[in-house]
């Protein structure tokens, strides 16, 4: 019976930091056991986990719970901050947004796609026209 429960439960994890990597974009969830032994780290790039210190990762190599939990986080953490970025051009903006153009930067040359492009950020202040961009090029939500 209790093996049975043992199955049916989830068990949950949550991290207890997030390290973003700037020279190489990647992300590191770091993960404390339940046992309180060692933590775990588990390392995104370009939204997908490309590797995990526990065992289920490093020794059996399976696609683990952490891995699983760390993509999904990332994923979430990208739509937020799109959905911010539209929601701030489009309420602060004095004229039509084409919001097409703000989904199609890369982070490589957003910078010199906003100058060419339509001023997605028209109506700012200079202040909160750099705390949106930072915003969009580290990839997090307001």
């Amino acid at each position: 019976m209790v093996a049975a429960i043992a199955k049916t439960r989830k068990s949950e994890v949550s991290p207890i930091a997030r390290i973003f990597v700037k020279r190489t974009s990647a992300v590191v969830y770091k993960y404390s056991p339940s046992d309180g032994g060692m933590s775990y780290n588990t390392t995104v790039i370009n939204g997908k986990a490309t590797g995990c210190t526990c065992i289920g990762n490093s020794k059996f190599h399976k696609t683990c719970k952490h891995m699983i939990d760390a993509v999904s986080r990332e994923s979430e953490r990208q739509q937020a901050t799109t959905q911010t970025i539209e929601t701030v051009a489009a309420r602060r903006s004095t004229t039509p947004v084409d919001l097409t153009v703000v989904r199609q930067f890369k982070r490589e040359d957003a910078y010199e796609q906003l100058a060419e492009a339509k001023d997605p950020w028209a109506g700012l202040s200079e202040d909160e026209r750099v705390t949106a961009m930072g915003y969009y090029l580290m990839g997090i939500g307001a």
